[in-house]
């Protein structure tokens, strides 16, 4: 070996070793993550809050996750409104009413509130809704089923009568 040579030198890995090394290594470090029990995982502070810009109003905003009573609720009332009419008038507010919040998570508004979001920019109230659906992992299927265009989860075979 000559002596400009380091004594490690080795190939170099492609992207695509490099990849798989990297899918391995978040296989294993899931594999030895310790297992919740039930005071673990109520205790658990799973909640998030990002800033997000938004466009129109050239201003951050926060947007939090939602506990999944809150996201069932939002689901279930949106499905009402659809059984009673074709109502979807404000859904992107309403949505955003349950988002928006503080530096600390705290909302920003009150299901009250929906009528006066509403009359903002569609634009921001977009942004706020596509950041929000990724923010709490709520892809299309997620948004169909809200919106009671989708027989996703209902199989008929719920396990309840």
């Amino acid at each position: 070996m000559s002596e400009g040579m380091p004594a490690c030198a080795m190939p170099k890995m492609s992207d695509e070793e490099m990849e798989r090394e990297e899918i391995e290594k978040e296989r294993q470090r899931r594999d030895e993550a310790p297992a919740l029990g039930r005071n673990d995982l109520l205790s658990l502070e799973d909640s998030e809050v990002i800033k997000v810009y938004i466009d129109d109003w050239d201003r951050n905003v926060y947007i939090r996750t939602v506990s999944g009573e809150e996201r069932d609720r939002f689901t279930q009332e949106t499905q009402n409104r659809q059984r009673t009419s074709t109502d979807l008038l404000n859904f992107r507010a309403r949505f955003a009413v349950m988002v928006l919040c503080d530096a600390d998570g705290k909302r920003l508004f009150t299901d009250q509130d929906v009528q006066l979001l509403g009359e903002k920019s569609a634009a921001a109230l977009e942004q706020i809704f596509d950041a929000g659906l990724t923010l709490n992992k709520m892809g299309n299927t997620a948004v169909e089923e809200m919106a009671g265009n989708s027989d996703s989860g209902r199989n008929g075979d719920s396990g309840s009568d």
